[in-house]
């Protein structure tokens, strides 16, 4: 009898987690998502662009690097701002500490947040506060970008 209840408690609880994350996040992970919220912020039209690695060379040194670093890279590009958010997903998080300490003063231009492997960089013209707002609803750790010297 016990056994039942745990039994039936524990597919209600997998149930509840499987209904809440699917409030947050979309099929397809968190490029998905973003793509998702940017198409009903955003008009006329967004895309979704995937980054062939090794980056091609006219990229600064910093970026290069850093996307380079990376294990999956996306532009998620909204014609109606006039930019892209960046996506990067890399092997570890060790790996996403060396890429982004390794110049700080790139990966800190912009706004920026993190969670785990992923980060998302903010590339946006007319509107920077976009990434922010996703950073927080996907509960990313925000980094604000450094003041210019």
């Amino acid at each position: 009898m016990r056994k039942a209840i745990w039994a039936g408690a524990s597919v209600i609880v997998v149930a509840a987690l499987a209904f809440g994350a699917g409030k947050v996040f979309r099929a397809g992970g968190t490029v998905a998502t973003v793509a998702g919220w940017l198409k009903r912020d955003c008009t006329p039209e967004v895309t979704v662009e995937t980054v062939h690695l090794p980056t091609p060379t006219h990229f600064e040194p910093a970026e290069r690097h850093f996307t380079d670093a990376a294990r999956e890279v996306k532009f998620i590009t909204c014609k109606g701002v006039n930019g892209s958010i960046f996506y990067y997903r890399f092997a570890s998080i060790g790996a996403r500490l060396r890429a982004a300490a390794a110049y700080p003063d790139w990966y800190r231009s912009s706004t920026t947040c993190a969670k785990g492997t992923e980060v998302l960089f903010d590339d946006l013209i007319f509107s920077q506060t976009l990434t922010a707002k996703y950073c927080r609803r996907l509960h990313f750790q925000i980094e604000r970008p450094l003041a210019r010297r």
